[in-house]
């Protein structure tokens, strides 16, 4: 519930597809989000098999080996790795909407944000919204922003940016 962008509109009896690798998070899913379908997988761009590296903190443990240097040297706790067979959100999406539509999408993956939203199928789903972990406070133009970079194309326009997401919206 805690540090949950979707927690609240959860609360106001919207459901949706939860994906984590860490089978404690995905616990607490089923335990407070019932209603959704939550899995216990991982997303790449191809559906691949990856190394994922898991922190005493959860919240940042991924599948990317920079983050997962750059936590190393921060003094996060690091508790191990796995290798896990890894899914498109193509494939999630093909399995598990049934036709509807997506309202909002919520991409926070520490490091590999911009290869999950690849693996979507722009043509077959497109969110209303997009809510993208983006902690790059570097950029003082928007469109430098890797997810800027693919998303406008596609139709969204940035319509916020907080400290860590950075917040699209589809143009009508």
């Amino acid at each position: 519930k805690v540090g949950s962008n979707t927690y609240r509109i959860f609360r106001k009896g919207w459901s949706g597809i939860n994906i984590d690798p860490n089978p404690q998070t995905i616990r607490l899913f089923t335990q407070y989000r019932p209603k959704d379908i939550n899995l216990n997988i991982g997303i790449s761009e191809s559906g691949e098999t990856l190394t994922y590296y898991e922190f005493e903190e959860s919240a940042v443990s991924t599948f990317s080996e920079e983050f997962y240097k750059m936590r190393i040297e921060q003094g996060s706790k690091y508790v191990g790795s796995k290798v896990i067979q890894t899914k498109t959100l193509a494939e999630v999406f093909d399995q598990h909407l049934n036709g509807r539509h997506i309202d909002v999408l919520d991409v926070d993956t520490e490091g590999i944000d911009v290869q999950v939203l690849k693996s979507n199928n722009w043509d077959k789903y497109k969110p209303s919204m997009i809510l993208v972990e983006d902690q790059d406070e570097s950029v003082e133009n928007p469109a430098q922003l890797e997810t800027y970079k693919l998303l406008h194309p596609l139709g969204y326009q940035l319509i916020a940016k907080t400290m860590s997401t950075a917040i699209y919206l589809l143009k009508q």
